[in-house]
């Protein structure tokens, strides 16, 4: 029976701009004289699941904005893909104070709440949000604000 020599893993690193997005790894096991080894068992880990995570059929999951590793290993072979999660924001969803009405001269009396999301709907942490008026002359005492999800 062929014992695997060779891993390789397609793609060979990942790079996630949103929690919650998944691309699945495609192995590829050879024997010792370089021929693909159909069906070859390889079992899939990583090395912080807090960051990215990996099903039996290495499917990669981002589960939280930083860095891990995702290993194949097929009998005494083994490959390693490096993944890295980040958030880019793509969605903003005011939350409250929108469309109030106040004094001259008076701040509002509810807070401008917004929520910042990544293309999965996930809530960014750190992203910078410009307030802007845009209608009745009004004016901004902190017109930029960093989200804190």
């Amino acid at each position: 029976m062929p014992i695997p020599a060779n891993i390789t893993l397609a793609p060979a690193s990942l790079s996630f701009t949103a929690v919650g997005q998944s691309e699945k790894l495609i192995p590829t096991v050879t024997d010792q004289q370089g021929n693909t080894l159909q069906n070859a068992a390889v079992t899939w880990s990583t090395s912080n699941p807090v960051v990215a995570d990996v099903s039996t059929d290495g499917t990669v999951i981002a589960r939280s904005v930083g860095s891990a590793e995702v290993t194949a290993v097929s009998g005494p072979a083994s490959a390693t893909v490096p993944v890295v999660v980040s958030q880019a924001p793509t969605q903003l969803q005011k939350i409250a104070g929108d469309g109030q009405t106040g004094i001259a001269g008076q701040p509002l009396p509810a807070p401008l709440v917004v929520e910042v999301n990544d293309a999965q709907g996930a809530p960014v942490s750190g992203a910078t949000v410009t307030f802007t008026v845009t209608q009745g002359g009004g004016s901004l005492a902190t017109p930029t604000s960093i989200t804190d999800s």
